[in-house]
């Protein structure tokens, strides 16, 4: 492969194209096929159906081979990068629709008194009865959508940009110049390379046998309670086996499971010891030892009182929220800030390298940044004028940047990554401002950056152009909110939200209103942050970055801070799978290190496959009521 360094116009000339009739064909099908199907499965049963890119790329290769025309691996990556986004944005319109069922909810006044629903977040009790009694084929076509879908279109066009500019930034970080593996990234593109291409039969048997293990795991621990409606029926065990019960007594508050599930355990393969040692002891430190020190010392609050009985998912649930969130912020903030504050000539080195983005393109890359999350504090500051003007822009560029940066970097290192967790909560509960309307804004700032580093890091591994990919992404973002704005439209002529002909409109979204104002109310109670342990955590976090440094141990704080969002079962089985791959497959071969990425995304992919036929004979189940009989 080619230097991750080379400048823009040797890319072009090296790299070559995915954006082919080809590719955009394969995403066109599941924009205008599977998109309205998700839509419905989740409008019935509150779930989308489980569709793995996976099987869209293994067909259309199927259908390409069949013509006499091989699938390129620079077109299979552009199918398996958006479609998945294409389909993710058919919520678009959604969201809209229970938006406005929020807002003029019989209970809003109970549960939130005094709120008042600004008409830019949704139309007024009266312009929705006009809309249910006249019925037009969209909802949308009301004047009352105006303003709300304004708005819901810039926010999506200004985070865009803020994406695409801070993905290319922090691309040159921690790619081209820090050079991270990003492992679930390098798996899904090491396996394209195989599955496109074929070039060693060998590494497609493997693969092809991993799907039919996924496909025979999930028979036997999954499938067959499914088709028998016994959940205990299984002949292998899945799932989390909880023994805090058993354990209690002697460490009252500690979570002690086991996960017997396989996925943590071959995704562990990836990873070396350097990395899952460090995420099981944050994962440990936190939710075992931690919530052990807070149950004996009577810490919880009385809120959430800890008894006997009450099971891991409790325990760590309420721990994060009440305890650790204050702790997580301040780690996070500490893992970004710090390398760049003291290795000041290397921060220099790193930004400098940014004009080899696309050369005379980096000022314009930054300028677009700024000018772009500048808009989106404008903006909100518009709808919101009591809001602080410069909190808005400071959380629009800086915490953007910030956000982008440790999610690209955690997902460089770990498998899968992470986000800091309620950053959004930390910005207006620490403004001070009081009023509810700053909560109907859009985000004040951008994550979706990240993911844009991990695929341009998987472009370089199929060796497609960075080119191809922006305009592939703009087009399938384009796509997907069009095909939500019609498919949303037509299910409505067909029956308006909510309504018994979609249950989940009915049931589901009711518990959603009550779960999200109960949470509205909660977060003025002052238990999700503490502006004190933030502090502290900061600064054990830079001290433990600093000894480590000295002592040589690189990644290990980005390490322990993924590994507290992780559960500890997860991070244990990742920590096995990590010694057996290292001590067992490696020295022994075993396993060629080829292989593990074939075996991860084919045993994901098969598994996967069960669970989208088990959810489609759901959906087909109770979709039963339209018959006349």
């Amino acid at each position: 492969m080619s230097s991750l360094n080379t400048s823009g116009l040797e890319l072009e000339r090296e790299y070559a194209r995915g954006l082919t009739w080809r590719s955009l064909l394969a995403v066109l099908v599941g924009v205008i096929v599977i998109q309205p199907a998700i839509i419905y499965a989740y409008l019935v049963g509150g779930s989308g159906l489980p569709v793995s890119s996976w099987l869209i790329i293994l067909l259309w290769s199927g259908l390409c081979r069949v013509l006499g025309k091989t699938l390129s691996r620079q077109e299979s990556f552009i199918i398996l990068t958006f479609e998945s986004l294409a389909i993710g944005y058919a919520w678009q319109f959604v969201s809209l629709l229970k938006s406005s069922y929020f807002a003029t909810h019989p209970l809003l006044e109970s549960l939130l008194p005094g709120v008042i629903i600004p008409e830019w977040a949704s139309p007024s009790k009266e312009a929705l009865s006009i809309i249910y009694t006249t019925r037009p084929f969209s909802p949308f076509l009301h004047e009352a959508w105006i303003k709300p879908i304004t708005i819901m279109l810039l926010s999506l066009l200004l985070y865009m940009c803020i994406d695409l500019c801070l993905g290319l930034i922090c691309y040159q970080i921690y790619v081209a110049e820090e050079k991270l593996v990003f492992p679930a990234q390098s798996a899904s593109a090491l396996t394209l390379v195989i599955v496109s291409e074929g070039t060693e039969a060998r590494d497609f048997r493997v693969f092809v046998f991993a799907i039919i293990f996924g496909i025979i795991y999930n028979f036997l621990t999954d499938f067959m309670s499914f088709i028998t409606g016994i959940y205990t029926f299984k002949i292998f065990p899945r799932g989390i086996l909880d023994l805090t019960m058993y354990v209690e007594r002697m460490l009252p508050g500690a979570p002690i499971t086991i996960d017997f599930t396989i996925t943590p355990y071959i995704t562990g393969f990836m990873l070396p010891l350097r990395v899952t040692i460090p995420m099981f002891i944050g994962s440990a430190a936190f939710y075992i030892i931690g919530n052990y020190f807070i149950t004996i010392n009577n810490l919880w609050p009385s809120e959430a009182p800890w008894s006997p009985g009450l099971g891991w998912s409790w325990i760590i649930t309420k721990s994060r929220l009440y305890f650790w969130t204050s702790a997580i912020v301040g780690l996070s903030l500490a893992t970004t800030l710090i390398p760049l504050i003291i290795h000041p000539k290397r921060t220099f080195k790193i930004f400098s390298s940014l004009k080899k983005i696309r050369g005379k393109y980096a000022w314009v890359i930054l300028i677009l940044f700024l000018a772009s999350s500048s808009l989106l504090a404008i903006l909100i500051h518009y709808l919101v004028p009591r809001f602080p003007l410069w909190i808005l822009l400071l959380s629009s560029t800086g915490f953007s940047f910030i956000a982008v940066s440790f999610s690209a970097y955690s997902a460089g290192i770990t498998f899968g990554g992470f986000n800091i967790p309620y950053l959004r909560e930390l910005i207006i509960l620490s403004s001070g401002y009081k009023e509810f309307d700053i909560w109907l804004t859009p985000t004040p700032f951008s994550v979706g950056g990240s993911g844009i580093v991990g695929a341009l890091k998987q472009a370089d591994i199929v060796r497609c152009r960075h080119g191809d990919y922006i305009k592939a992404y703009l087009l399938t973002v384009s796509l997907g909110v069009l095909a939500s704005f019609i498919y949303i439209s037509a299910f409505w002529s067909l029956s308006p939200f909510p309504s018994y002909a979609y249950p989940y409109t009915v049931t589901g979204w009711h518990v959603e209103f009550v779960d999200w104002a109960r949470w509205q109310k909660w977060l003025w109670t002052g238990f999700l942050f503490k502006q004190d342990i933030v502090i502290i955590s900061f600064a054990a976090g830079a001290i433990v970055y600093i000894v480590t440094a000295l002592l040589k141990v690189p990644h290990f704080l980005i390490s322990f801070v993924s590994g507290t969002a992780m559960y500890p079962h997860t991070a244990l089985a990742q920590l096995i799978g990590s010694i057996i791959n290292s001590k067992v497959f490696a020295k022994k071969k075993i396993i060629q290190p080829t292989w593990i990425p074939l075996i991860i995304v084919g045993f994901s992919l098969g598994d996967s496959l069960m669970y989208l036929l088990s959810s489609a004979l759901t959906l087909m189940g109770k979709a039963q009521w339209l018959l006349p009989y």
